[in-house]
């Protein structure tokens, strides 16, 4: 009994060989027993994996500091309209006063 589960537990594996060779290249006697795998990157494909990989995670952290500054911005944008409001008045009367001369 336990034979036949060993050799259907081997039957089932199958080994995986990575080449940048073509797959035609591999003998029959080794494709009987293997999945031929075909891949190449170029320097270029993986600067651009890796660029792409990095903005992905770091998008949100830089989203997020746009937010806090935006937010920041806003609150000292109210703060010095509430300072400088007050000025306002007497400058457009000095203005027309000034006009009217």
């Amino acid at each position: 009994m336990q034979q036949a589960a060993l050799e259907s537990t081997l039957s089932c594996n199958r080994l995986v060989m990575a080449t940048t060779f073509c797959s035609r290249a591999v003998p029959s006697s080794i494709a009987a027993y293997v999945n031929v795998v075909e891949f190449s990157q170029s320097r270029d494909g993986l600067e651009e994996m890796f660029l792409d990989r990095f903005l992905r995670l770091e998008k949100p952290r830089m989203q997020d500091t746009r937010t806090q500054v935006v937010d920041v911005s806003i609150i000292i944008m109210i703060a010095f309209n509430k300072l400088t409001s007050p000025l306002h008045s007497p400058l457009l009367d000095l203005q027309t006063a000034l006009i009217m001369l």
